[in-house]
């Protein structure tokens, strides 16, 4: 019994739709630093949410998040600072 494999056309479709799907849907990239007000010491280990994505800030205070394009709004917390 011969093996069946899709044929060359379905594939090049396939390949063709997932590549346009990928080209319209828009990433970016939130990035920054977290540090305190009055001395700018960075702040390390700050959690930074935005939606349903989130970080934590490096030893610098930066931080980076992929995202899809759209307005959100920030969280940001730090345990134990007052």
């Amino acid at each position: 019994m011969m093996k069946r494999f899709p044929n060359k056309k379905c594939i090049l479709i396939f390949a063709l739709l997932f590549t346009l799907h990928s080209a319209f849907s828009q990433t970016a990239v939130l990035e920054g630093f977290i540090y305190d007000k009055t001395n700018e010491d960075p702040l390390i280990s700050a959690t930074v949410k935005v939606g349903e994505s989130g970080t934590v800030t490096d030893a610098n205070g930066r931080y980076e998040i992929k995202i899809e394009a759209g307005t959100y709004e920030i969280e940001v917390g730090y345990i134990g600072y007052a």
